[in-house]
C-alpha cells in the first residue's frame, strides 16, 4: 500500500476511535479529561501533516512556514489552500473535490464511531 493511502487509512481509523472515545470517556474529570480531549486531536493532526508532507515531497512542492503552521492549526482551511497551490491548473478542482469527499467521509466515520460507542460500552 502506498504511504499516502496508509496515512488516509490511519486518519479514518483514528477518527473512528477518537469519536468512540469521546462517548466512552465523557465522564472523566480533571487532567484525564484534558488528555482524553487533546491526545486524539494531536494524533489526527500529526497524520494530516504527515500526509501533506508526503504529498509535497512526491510533487517536489516547497511549502512555506506559514502554510505549515496553518495546516497544524486549522487544517480544514489550510489543506485546501495547500491542494490549490500545489496542483497544476487542470487538477485543482479535482483535488478540492477529493478533499470535500474525504471530509464528508470523516464526518460519516466519526458519526459511526460515536454510534458504535453508544452500543458497545467499555
Amino acid at each position: 500500500m502506498k504511504k499516502k493511502t496508509t496515512l488516509l487509512t490511519a486518519f479514518f481509523v483514528a477518527s473512528f476511535i477518537a469519536s468512540a472515545c469521546d462517548i466512552w470517556f465523557s465522564g472523566l474529570k480533571g487532567t484525564t479529561q484534558i488528555a482524553a480531549f487533546w491526545v486524539p486531536i494531536i494524533i489526527i493532526t500529526g497524520i494530516v501533516f504527515a500526509w501533506v508532507h508526503t504529498d509535497s515531497a512526491e510533487r517536489q512542492y516547497q511549502r512555506f512556514a506559514l502554510l505549515n503552521i496553518g495546516i497544524v492549526g486549522l487544517a480544514l482551511v489550510f489543506v485546501p489552500v495547500y491542494l490549490f497551490k500545489s496542483r497544476p491548473s487542470g487538477a485543482k478542482a479535482k483535488a478540492l473535490g477529493y478533499f470535500c469527499a474525504l471530509f464528508l467521509g470523516y464526518i460519516a466515520i466519526s458519526y459511526a464511531g460515536a454510534t458504535f460507542a453508544q452500543y458497545v460500552q467499555l
